[in-house]
């Protein structure tokens, strides 16, 4: 559930940092010659350096919730 919770965050980061960068890019290749704006290398290598982060960021809170032990944690509630 963290783990969902964390990736659904992520995946909607990354579908909007995608729009907008294939967007903007028209502003950066206006201020850098030979940059195209849609990049395949460039815009996957980005993506999945963001997706491995993000996957790490999320994995480690959801290791840690899968370690609590749930009775305890019931009979306080």
């Amino acid at each position: 559930m963290v783990l969902r919770s964390g990736l659904r965050i992520l995946f909607a980061g990354l579908a909007f940092g995608g729009c907008c960068a294939v967007w903007l890019g028209g502003l950066v290749q206006s201020m850098w010659h030979g940059v195209s704006p849609t990049d395949p290398i460039m815009l996957a290598g980005s993506t999945a350096v963001l997706l491995v982060a993000g996957l790490a960021a999320a994995a480690l809170p959801a290791r840690q919730a899968s370690r609590v032990d749930p009775m305890p944690t019931l009979r306080n509630d």
